[in-house]
Formats: C-alpha cells, sequence, structure tokens
C-alpha cells in the first residue's frame, strides 16, 4: 500500500510540467509542482529505499505486509526515485551519466508512475 502512495505521489511531482502546458489543468499543475517542491529530494530517496525493499521482497522469502506491490511497482519507484533524488549525483558520481539521458523523460516517467500507482488501487 505505501509504495502505490508513494508513486502515485512521485508521478503527480514528475508529471506536473505536463499539467502546467495543458490550459484546462495549468492552476492544478502549479499547485501540485509548488506544493511538491520542498519534499522532491525525500520523495525520491523514500521512493528508491521502498522500490529495493519491494524487490528484495519479491526475489526472497521476506514478507513486509505494509509494502505489497509488485515488479512494476518496485520499478517505477526506483526510477522515479532516481530522477527525484537530485544529489544522488554526489554520492554515486557513475550515476549522473545515467540520470542525465533519462531525464529528458522524467515526464513520461511520471505519468507511468502514475498510473502504475493508480492501477493498483482499481
Amino acid at each position: 500500500m505505501i509504495i502505490q502512495l508513494t508513486n502515485i505521489i512521485a508521478g503527480v511531482a514528475l508529471a506536473s510540467p505536463l499539467a502546467e502546458s495543458v490550459p484546462s489543468l495549468r492552476e492544478y499543475g502549479t499547485r501540485a509542482s509548488t506544493a511538491l517542491a520542498p519534499y522532491r529530494r525525500v520523495l525520491g530517496w523514500t521512493e528508491m529505499v521502498l522500490g529495493v525493499i519491494n524487490f528484495v521482497q519479491l526475489a526472497t522469502t521476506l514478507h513486509l505486509p505494509f509494502i505489497n506491490g509488485g515488479f512494476t511497482q518496485s520499478v517505477a519507484a526506483i526510477v522515479a526515485g532516481f530522477l527525484l533524488a537530485e544529489d544522488i549525483d554526489t554520492y554515486i558520481p557513475g550515476l549522473a551519466s545515467i540520470r542525465q539521458s533519462i531525464v529528458v523523460y522524467k515526464t513520461y516517467i511520471g505519468l507511468g508512475a502514475l498510473v502504475v500507482g493508480m492501477y493498483a488501487f482499481i
């Protein structure tokens, strides 16, 4: 449940520029991006940690009932968290080139994380 909620929030944070470009959604996109801006780094690190824990849980016999997502939830959480945690380059310098190559797709990755997170509640 937690990983789905964080995927939805991360998806909104990453896809808010797309909402700002649509005239009827401009106000909501601006409000979402300004409200989530101070928490982007914390949300990114949380997403990556939850994604890795969920992935380990799927690969082993570890069972944490509050983190119960599938493989797609894990992948969406790790990738969205990687994009939101902008200070990861200072801790792991080798990831800077990978991050620069996928940052151009951050809006689409955000939409994907949003859809994957919402699909779990259907």
